[in-house]
């Protein structure tokens, strides 16, 4: 399978702190998937952090099915709700504990904020209780936005922060995958060959490249470089567009950041 997010309404981007980079309207499948509890408390993060609310969602899914594994401890030693390493939660200054951050830590010093800022951890106490516990689900689910954000979530360097919580490809695919499909806008596309029918005009047009192209870096400016299928990612975007009526600037300056903020969101009913 391949996968393509597009942008689910018109309007500014808002990519100010407390926005997000793409969180938005929670889809059908989020709607289906995620239990609706914890919705208000993945936004309220989201207003805090800056971290998409849909992200920590994914993690959350990925971390503990919701909160819904027997044992919220890890062979390793991850606790909680988002399996938070003990000195990663408490900071990595205090002293002993293992490589991967495993600690005997006694609870009193793990989930007090004072001791937190003194060793320098990602522990949040989000519901003023006087303790930042990683079995509490607000200060969780707080601690992991503190965590992402101090990543380049809030950035937009989603990617980054996702590895930053767990070194391995497979598991940011996994949390990115989640991520796109609970928000609207996400259009699932099944590869192979024949015509493209997903009832989205930008998306249909690409077809006829898949198996049929090659990613060129700088590639798709110059006509003998489309008539061959050698693009890159910002100039095949400028290309599939352009066949569908919307001018996304010049060909030949076209890059992410022109794409990103020069331009504007557009509902997937106009493509």
């Amino acid at each position: 399978m391949a996968f393509v997010v597009l942008s689910s309404a018109g309007g500014k981007e808002e990519t100010q702190p407390g926005k997000g980079y793409y969180g938005g309207d929670i889809s059908e499948f989020g709607a289906n998937e995620i239990p609706a509890q914890y919705i208000p408390i993945y936004k309220a993060a989201q207003e805090k952090y800056g971290v998409p609310w849909n992200l920590l969602a994914a993690e959350h899914r990925v971390e503990s099915r919701f909160s819904t594994l027997q044992t919220m401890v890890s062979p390793v030693g991850a606790i909680g709700h988002f399996q938070f390493m003990p000195l990663t939660w408490l900071g990595w200054s205090y002293p002993g504990g293992y490589r991967l951050g495993n600690a005997y830590i006694p609870n009193n010093i793990l989930t007090d904020p004072a001791m937190i800022k003194k060793y320098g951890g990602y522990g949040v106490d989000a519901n003023g209780d006087g303790k930042a516990d990683p079995w509490d689900i607000e200060d969780a689910i707080y601690s992991a936005a503190n965590y992402l954000r101090a990543n380049g979530a809030a950035e937009g360097r989603i990617r980054d922060a996702v590895f930053a919580y767990n070194h391995a490809d497979w598991y940011v695919e996994k949390v990115l995958g989640f991520a796109d499909r609970y928000v609207k806008g996400y259009v699932e596309v099944k590869t192979g060959s024949g015509e493209g029918n997903t009832g989205v005009k930008v998306i249909d047009v690409g077809y006829k490249w898949i198996g049929n192209s090659v990613y060129v870096f700088g590639g798709g400016r110059e006509q003998s470089d489309i008539t061959r299928g050698r693009f890159d990612c910002s100039s095949f975007v400028h290309w599939a567009f352009a066949q569908v009526g919307v001018d996304l600037g010049p060909l030949n300056s076209t890059r992410t950041d022109t794409l990103k903020y020069l331009g504007k969101p557009v509902s997937p009913s106009d493509m």
